[in-house]
């Protein structure tokens, strides 16, 4: 491989994964086994913000939990196939839903799981 290839793909790679944060850490040093996600709508639109659940303390009403770009603005996904082929990237993969039956706001929460090397 010559040098501009290996530039490129460091570039690429180095892009990818250093951007993106959920609170203040980066999305690629989170390495937990499972992770669970849940979309957010945005008020007459019909992209979405995802709330990621690792583990962390999450504070009521704080949106420290939304996947964010290297500028800490939210980042908006087309849909639930959007982000989860974005956290794909990341090394997770789908394994099941839970749906959430509130009357006042029922909404599905998806776990992911590390997918493991062969």
């Amino acid at each position: 491989m010559n040098k501009t290839s290996i530039i490129i793909v460091f570039c690429a790679t180095f892009s990818i994964c250093h951007a993106q944060f959920v609170g203040d850490k980066p999305l690629a040093d989170i390495t937990v086994d499972y992770i669970q996600i849940e979309e957010v709508s945005r008020m007459l639109s019909s992209k979405s913000f995802i709330e990621v659940d690792y583990g962390q303390n999450i504070k009521l009403l704080d949106r420290n939990e939304r996947i964010k770009d290297q500028n800490g603005s939210d980042i908006e996904f087309n849909s639930m196939i959007d982000a989860l082929n974005f956290l794909s990237k990341y090394g997770y993969e789908f394994l099941t839903i839970i749906p959430i039956s509130d009357p006042a706001l029922p909404r599905v929460r998806y776990i992911l799981k590390r997918k493991t090397s062969k």
